[in-house]
């Protein structure tokens, strides 16, 4: 592409750039909610969606009636120009179709291997030990002993199941046979997914039954839009093991396949997976992860890539537990091998994380690099990621959303898939893996804001070639080898080391990819570089550095390899224990050897780390050291001591490709950053990842040439105004505020302006040939250091001989909600009632009560019943029988027999869902006490429960008056402690405030911006009733110039907060929170 023509996609993103959401199907579908559900989407620049059945669903999963609402939701983007994406699994994880797969075929139930009992048998026992053969018994495994410990293994082991008659053990050792020690393995299914059982996807037979019932069923209706609107299928967290607790994967072939591949029985092997036999367990372990990994491969990832490759359909999505390192090893194997057979990278981004903190497992940075690392390195173009589940909650809000994508774009993704947009959040449905970010929230009129702006990274993440300093070694074969088959002391030792050096990495700007053992096996290493082979042999990555956690064990080639790199004069630095096994004998002397090579003395010392008090740092740290060097740190150590011992080591070894440095030389850990090249041009995006704190630094990129700024959030591009060339790096001053990131693009070809800024004591705006325009919020002499002018750099002043004050607006503001406010009501009595209806029938009944005062009778009262009223107020065909009576009088209730579908006076609303009723009240609130009833009906089956608050909503303010709630009115002015705190604690919606604000004649003459603190959560400033700009992130600050109208002007600040306040009840500063100020700016220009 053009650079012109990649402007443009910046400035305005295709959709398949833009967010496709994860969009909840999960209630009564029709058409039309479907159909306006989309255009929503599309209004606030949406570019696609994930349709995902989700808990809640009423229409039948894969009838017609949901595929006709599926064909209306394709048809809906088709004309839109968006993208729709399918999803193979009521709710998930993908695999067992609903459990349809299990419909005849119990054998396609996952299972796993486990050890019921271990014990010891002498000559002197008498047989027909009881034992435990759970379901299913595999294996009675028993190996000899010599002084306590087992010998001879695996040659020694004998398999005792035909021994086994109704539960016994038939079996006793020789008396010239000494001690045994047995272990009873054997299978049990799962059966805690939201199926019950799930999918053995080691078993290809089971994979294609999933493939007859899902894929199959979607390509008979959709195969036409596939590979045009209907752009791929998404499969959610498979994986090989969902067992629980200490079990591997079984399936029936894995014996007969394991000795086709390794040469010797399984069976008797197995106890090594469990404990340690000596010195062949890891051999074992890896031979047994080995095989169940691509089996797992073979029969999931690749029959699924193929079945969609050849209909044009891409295979997307992300496994399970793809960040969490141990849990990886057990569930998928190698991330790599199954990657392979993704037509897209993929991961998943939960919780509101950037770095792995302490000894989180959950580690978002590890998810994102392994899917990013699998796209650079395995040819892919794009990396998706499900992002924002359970972050924030319901509390989230546009600054979040932007921080925790930027962290995603720096990580390499350049897809995003927010969790989620929920079809309906009426009843239990919102508790759903919140947060929620579609139309039901506050923010929502404003969601394009983000949306155009992570369109635009993303378009321009794609389609080039990413640039990185490290190689970051993949252990999981010192995983497979040290699992038995749960975590354990030792597995925590190295996943605690893992974690930790990913983050040391990107700490000191050095970034990275994940590089498996057979990658680096197969890589050049000409000119001391790693140069990792892509598919068609092409050179995907060079790295300049291997850097390897704490591993235990690693295959003979990969000791080849790492000795063939650093005699082409390659660099290792190792942070903890060095390998001592070989995944082809155990304990190898071959491998020791191989690490004395390359570390001299600091292998042995390598072992010290875990259990140090301090640093181990070995090496000659000197600039262009070769060869392999321990940076080894206790896990106890301080981070910060840490971070800046590693950043010397790697700066010792290399220099960075990029460097971030304060005024100090210092680089600043919060400063991370992504290197993109393409179309001759090259791309820096960097994020501040405090949410608390701004930083000033200089970023140092590795050529020379122009550089502009190119803003996501606007989509204008500008010179960098303050810039400096020393030949063979640029230095590009930058301020960042909390959460702010920008994107930097450099073009080599082009020499940096003949009169750059190098320096300058305030905002720089822009430059011309014989000009620079500053920015000045004071009085006084400025000024500016430029560069090379008649052969040195030279010092240039301006003055603002007089600035006016800055106008601190009052505290005291008019305020108006612009949606009614809300009083949830959560404190009801509950009474049982019983009645005999006629001689046949008897009714149970469930009475709910709740009070509340009123000061007044309030307009646009309504009632919200959430949760017990659903489209469908039945449930097969027993009647969901209810009515909501307010002071008496019934303002809705179902209506009909057995099976009826039908409400009378409540409607589905609009003010929180449209699923979720409402009544109008009119007059029948009354001032004083009133009482809202809520009465349920059961025969012959459970009475149904109230399980959400009533909301009463309408003009008026809260409060408590006697231990009860209360209407108050409402106060007509607020100050900047927030709308929480004035009378409007559950209100989750859009707030308006307004000021008349004077400004003398000289701040008329000056630009104006208002500046506030941080808001909560978003704010549109209004001026005259003109819209100056939207703030949802920093900084909180908005030009009004243009706006104003002479001296005296209307300030308007709409601010929308989050649903927590409503939908939890735990109120969320909202509102303007602090002062609220104009600054007075002028213009200063200098003369060059």
């Amino acid at each position: 592409m053009s650079i012109e023509g990649l402007r443009r996609e910046f400035q305005n993103p295709a959709s398949e750039f833009r967010f496709a959401p994860f969009w909840f199907i999960n209630h009564e579908l029709t058409e039309e909610e479907t159909r306006w559900q989309v255009r929503e989407m599309h209004s606030q620049g949406v570019g696609g969606f994930i349709y995902h059945p989700r808990h809640g669903l009423i229409t039948e999963y894969l009838s017609d009636e949901f595929m006709s609402n599926c064909a209306a939701a394709i048809d809906e983007a088709k004309k839109l120009g968006m993208k729709a994406y399918l999803y193979d699994e009521n709710n998930w994880p993908s695999g067992p179709a609903d459990a349809k797969v299990f419909e005849g075929h119990p054998e396609f139930r996952m299972s796993g291997a486990c050890v019921t009992e271990r014990f010891d048998l002498n000559p002197r026992v008498d047989p027909g030990r009881e034992i435990n053969t759970g379901e299913e018994l595999i294996a009675v495994i028993a190996v000899p002993l010599e002084d306590g410990k087992p010998v001879g293994f695996p040659e020694s082991a004998v398999d005792l199941a035909e021994s086994v008659e109704h539960g016994r053990l038939q079996w006793v050792p020789d008396r010239d046979q000494g001690g045994w020690r047995v272990w009873v393995i054997t299978r049990g299914y799962v059966d805690h997914t939201f199926f019950g059982p799930y999918l053995d996807t080691l078993n290809p037979a089971a994979v294609r039954r999933f493939i007859e019932l899902t894929h199959e069923k979607y390509a008979q209706w959709f195969s036409d839009e596939f590979g045009a609107t209907v752009n791929g299928i998404f499969t959610d967290e498979p994986n090989m093991n969902f067992n629980a607790g200490a079990c591997i994967p079984w399936t029936d072939a894995l014996p007969g396949e394991f000795e086709w591949r390794r040469h010797y029985p399984l069976l008797t092997a197995l106890p090594a997976l469990f404990d340690d036999l000596g010195p062949e367990t890891a051999r074992v372990r890896c031979d047994f992860w080995d095989t169940a990994t691509d089996c797992y491969v073979n029969a999931y990832f690749k029959q699924i890539y193929e079945w969609c490759d050849a209909r044009r359909l891409n295979l997307i999505g992300h496994v399970n537990v793809e960040g969490e390192i141990v849990a990886q090893a057990r569930q998928q194997g190698d991330f790599f091998r199954g990657a392979r057979y993704m037509h897209w990278g993929g991961c998943d981004y939960l919780r509101e994380n950037t770095w792995p903190v302490g000894d989180t497992v959950y580690n978002v940075l590890a998810a994102g690099k392994f899917a990013s690392s699998a796209a650079h390195l395995l040819g892919k173009r794009i990396v998706g990621c499900e992002c924002f589940g359970l972050a924030s909650q319901w509390a989230v809000d546009l600054r979040n959303l932007k921080w925790m994508s930027d962290f995603q774009f720096v990580l390499g993704i350049n897809q995003l898939e927010p969790h989620a947009f929920y079809y309906s959040i009426q009843g239990f449905r919102k508790w759903e893996c919140p947060p929620g970010e579609f139309y039901q929230s506050p923010f929502w009129p404003w969601y394009s804001l983000l949306a155009d702006y992570v369109g635009r990274v993303s378009a321009i993440m794609r389609d080039g070639h990413h640039i990185a300093d490290a190689a970051h070694f993949y252990p999981n074969r010192s995983f497979w080898a040290e699992i038995d088959p749960a975590d354990n002391d030792k597995a925590e030792e190295l996943r605690r080391s893992f974690n930790r050096c990913g983050r040391l990495l990107l700490s000191v700007n050095a970034d990275f990819d994940y590089v498996s053992e057979e990658m680096l096996q197969g890589a050049d290493f000409s000119g001391g570089m790693i140069g990792v082979r892509g598919p068609g042999g092409e050179i995907a990555e060079r790295y300049r550095v291997l850097v390897m956690p704490a591993c235990t064990t690693i295959s003979r080639s990969t000791a080849d390899a790492m000795r063939r790199y650093v005699d082409a004069g390659g660099r290792i630095i190792a942070v903890g224990e060095l390998p001592s096994k070989s995944c082809e004998r155990g304990n190898d002397r071959s491998i020791v050897e191989a690490m004395e090579a390359i570390f001299g003395e600091d292998y042995i010392h390598s072992f010290e780390v875990a259990e140090a008090e301090t640093p181990i740092v070995g090496g000659e740290f000197a600039q262009g050291w070769r060869g392999g060097a321990l940076i080894g740190y206790p896990f106890a150590g301080d981070d910060e001591e840490i971070v800046e011992s590693f950043a010397q080591a790697i700066y010792s070894a290399i220099e960075p490709d990029v460097r971030i440095l304060d005024e100090d030389g210092r680089f600043i850990e919060a400063i991370v950053h992504y290197h993109y090249e393409r179309d001759g041009r090259h791309f820096i995006f960097l994020q501040n990842t405090s949410r608390e704190q701004a930083h000033e630094f200089s970023a140092r990129l590795p050529l020379n040439g122009e550089v502009e700024i190119w803003d996501p959030e606007t989509g204008y591009m500008e010179t960098a105004p303050v810039v400096h060339g020393d030949g063979r790096r640029v230095h590009v001053r930058l301020r960042l505020e909390p959460t702010q990131a920008t994107l930097l693009c450099v073009n080599p070809e082009a020499a940096c302006p003949s009169t750059p800024v190098i320096d300058a004591d305030l905002p720089i705006q822009s430059f011309g040939r014989d000009h620079v325009l500053g920015l000045a919020d004071r009085h006084g002499r400025f000024t500016i250091t430029v560069g090379r002018h008649d052969g040195e750099p030279r010092v240039v002043e301006a003055s603002v001989h007089s600035m006016p004050g800055v106008i601190e607006l009052d505290d005291e503001w008019e305020f108006e909600t612009l949606s009614p406010n809300a009083l949830p009501l959560t404190h009801w009595s509950y009474r049982m009632k019983y009645s005999i209806a006629d001689t046949d029938r008897t009714v149970n009944e469930g009475v709910y009560r709740a009070r509340f005062q009123s000061d007044l009778v309030p307009e646009e009262a309504r009632l919200l019943l959430d949760g017990l009223a659903v489209q469908k107020v039945w449930k097969g065909a027993t009647v969901v029988a209810f009515s909501v009576a307010v002071n008496g009088t019934v303002v809705g209730r179902s209506l009909g027999g057995r099976g009826s579908t039908k409400v009378e006076g409540m409607e589905p609303g609009d003010y929180l869902d449209h699923y979720i009723y409402e009544a109008p009240l009119g007059e029948l609130l009354i001032e004083g006490p009133n009482v809202v009833e809520v009465r349920t009906q059961g025969q012959l089956y459970p009475t149904p429960t109230l399980e959400s608050p009533v909301i009463i909503v309408g003009r008026f303010a809260t409060g408590e008056r006697d231990g009860e709630p209360a209407l108050l009115v409402e106060p007509g002015t607020i100050d900047g402690a927030g709308w929480d705190r004035r009378g409007y604690p559950f209100y989750s919606g859009v707030g308006v405030y307004r000021q008349r604000v004077k400004f003398t004649k000289a701040q008329c003459n000056c630009r104006i911006f208002l500046e506030m603190d941080h808001p909560g959560d978003l704010v549109e400033v209004r001026v005259n009733g003109k819209t100056c700009g939207t703030r949802a992130w920093e900084p909180w600050r908005v030009e009004i110039t243009h706006a104003i109208e002479g001296p005296t002007n209307e300030i308007e600040l709409w601010v929308a907060n989050s649903l927590q306040n409503l939908l939890l009840q735990e109120p969320k500063p909202s509102g303007v929170l602090g002062r609220v100020r104009l600054v007075p700016r002028k213009d200063v220009r200098f003369e060059l």
